[in-house]
């Protein structure tokens, strides 16, 4: 009972120096009412229910409110031959109007679809048809706005149809509107700007049928279209590092479109990757697109099934871990490469990815990778594990010169490990751990024990690492993993035994003081790596990094922002400063300073501060050339 208390706290106090991924954890996405289904395309507080004042002043002052209970279809039917008398923008909305709130009074979503498909006809007629363009309101009008929330409304609904039915790969169908013409859709989804190949689509989910919880913000894009995300599955590739987790979604736009072949209504259905274009072309006009960032985020977090942080931590053996991707690799796009930190996972960047989505200049130049790993392991053991895995992206990749444009973001211990990939140590490491010449202490190991120190402790700039940022980084150590609780968090770490059997092999043959080669074991887990009397965080300490790769520190500072010294509660201001960095910022945050506004904003501006020396970098060696 004792022990189990002191397993409570312990971990406790883990999650305390970790990344403070608990309240990123409670991110989630939760079914939608039908209410709040309609509402989510209502991004400027007009009505997307009911029939607006315009529309249902014409029917009451043209006695048609009662026919709008009563006979739906013949109201319709009037309508339509009084537009085909005399075509007016005017006459158009009320019909779309008259059809829209039929649709919504349905039970049966099936005998809603023609009055929503009819609904959005006239809509994008409205908004679209070249022969009412001259005599149509402007663009901005609150009629056109409106017009614009229910297109995407009832293509929604219709889009949701087609998937229930299974008609959305299907070619040369047709759907019956509200006055019995149909809508033929000669031709099966339309991928536009998608790079997903069709076989990986499991299913196609509508972003307006969740509502996201505990995200500090909804990063979204308003325009013509339906957000909708699809649920993919990507096979494994032995050869490629790079992989996908479970539960991976990748966000669309789906936009539905009309056309007439003679007296033939055609429509479309277009899919348009919403990390690659934030608009389309229609009747030759580029029109903005309505994006979802937020919601596929959060729905991927409720699908994913991922160990425990505690589970993973103290049992670094079977670690999981490794590169994962949200996207297919696109060699136009910058790797933007996240490491966590201590007792914590890549659920704690969700908050910082779903404000750089947000940015339409990082979403088209970037793309999120994150590194994963058991943080019970050695800092050096981790970073090895992180080198091998993006080393291999990188034979794989490498050719892209993008690839080589890299941003690596390192937050508290996985700082630690990303410094390593812009060091040169060459034997010195090595040297000053063993007390003793490298060249003369491999002399006698074999060529696997050669091989795994060299690997740990030989460290050599990345040249495809451009630049780094640290986040709230213990460079010199937290005086938290001194105290006691921590020393018996450490203890329920259980290493690898193949781990352990090679150090005590090692230290053998290369430490033949007893107390040193036990020394040198005990210190042989990420706590204890944490410690400020750690000799290896002294050593990497001392370490330069490349000087010719430009680093940025954010440092957080629990009590008052922009002034050097102080504590985000976690790490001291001397042990996160840098000297030598392109930039500091010091914000107001305890130690998940990458959960906080002022963080985000400074990584934008680090991030485009990169696009702009990318681009002129590139330019001028294609001068050269």
């Amino acid at each position: 009972m004792r022990r189990c208390c002191w397993t409570v706290a312990a971990m406790g106090l883990m999650a305390a120096v970790g990344c403070g991924c608990l309240s990123s954890s409670s991110i989630r996405a939760v079914e939608a009412t039908e209410e709040q289904r309609r509402e989510y395309y209502n991004v400027s507080g007009a009505a997307v229910q009911g029939l607006p004042f315009d529309s249902r002043n014409y029917l009451q002052t043209n006695l048609l409110t009662g026919m709008l209970r009563e006979a739906p279809e013949q109201l319709v039917h009037r309508l339509e031959r009084e537009m085909e008398q005399e075509p007016s923008p005017f006459l158009l909305n009320v019909l779309a109007d008259v059809c829209y709130a039929r649709a919504q009074e349905e039970g049966d979503p099936d005998a809603a679809n023609p009055y929503y498909l009819s609904a959005a006809l006239g809509y994008y007629r409205l908004l679209f048809d070249p022969s009412l363009r001259e005599v149509s309101r402007s663009r901005f009008d609150p009629v056109a706005l409106r017009a614009v929330m229910r297109c995407n409304v009832a293509a929604g609904m219709v889009f949701d149809y087609l998937e229930r039915h299974g008609l959305l790969e299907r070619k040369a169908f047709s759907l019956p509107m509200a006055d019995g013409r149909r809508v033929v859709f000669p031709e099966s989804l339309q991928w536009k700007s998608v790079s997903l190949p069709k076989e990986s689509i499991r299913k196609y989910r509508l972003c307006a049928d969740f509502r996201t919880e505990n995200l500090q913000h909804f990063s979204c894009e308003f325009g013509i279209g339906i957000p909708l995300f699809a649920e993919v599955v990507f096979p494994a590739e032995k050869e490629n590092a790079l992989k996908f987790p479970d539960g991976v979604v990748v966000p669309l736009t789906g936009v539905l479109s009309f056309s007439r072949n003679g007296r033939e209504i055609q429509g479309r259905f277009q899919l348009f990757d919403a990390g690659k274009t934030d608009s389309c072309t229609i009747q030759g006009e580029s029109v903005p697109l309505m994006c979802d960032f937020s919601t596929p985020i959060a729905c991927s977090l409720n699908a994913r099934k991922e160990p425990s942080v505690l589970w993973n931590t103290l049992h670094p053996d079977q670690d999981s871990g490794g590169l994962y991707t949200m996207m297919p690799y696109d060699p136009e796009k910058i790797p933007l490469v996240f490491v966590h930190g201590l007792m914590s996972s890549p659920r704690t960047w969700i908050q910082l990815v779903n404000t750089l989505m947000n940015d339409p200049e990082i979403r088209r130049n970037y793309q999120f990778w994150f590194y994963a790993y058991s943080s019970g392991n050695p800092v050096l053991v981790s970073a090895r594990k992180m080198r091998d895995a993006l080393d291999r992206t990188a034979e794989r990749y490498g050719s892209h010169p993008r690839f080589h444009d890299m941003v690596v973001v390192g937050h508290s211990m996985g700082g630690l490990l990303s410094k390593t990939l812009i060091m040169d140590t060459g034997d010195t490491l090595l040297d000053r751990t063993l007390d003793r010449p490298w060249k003369e202490v491999k002399t006698g190991l074999d060529a696997e024990e050669v091989r795994s120190l060299e690997e740990l402790g030989i460290l050599k700039r990345r040249n495809y690492v451009a630049r780094m940022v640290f986040l709230a980084v213990p460079h010199r150590g937290s005086e938290l993993a001194e105290w006691g609780i921590a020393h018996f968090a450490a203890s329920l770490v259980t290493l690898p035994v193949r781990m352990v059997e090679q150090v005590q092999r090692i230290a053998a043959k290369v430490l033949p003081n007893g107390a040193e080669r036990e020394k040198m074991r005990k210190l042989y887990t990420g706590f204890d790596d944490l410690s400020p009397e750690n000799p290896t965080l002294k050593l990497l300490a001392e370490t330069p990094l490349a000087p010719e790769v430009p680093c940025h520190s954010v440092i957080g500072n629990n009590r008052e922002p922009g002034v050097p010294g102080g504590s985000d509660g976690v790490v001291t201001y001397e042990s996160s400063h840098l000297d030598n960095v392109e930039s500091e910022r010091i914000v107001k945050s305890g130690h998940s300073v990458q959960e906080s506004p002022e963080c985000a904003r400074e990584l934008v501006r680090i991030l485009r501060l990169h696009l702009r020396r990318t681009a002129k970098n590139s330019a001028s060696g294609l001068e050269k050339t």
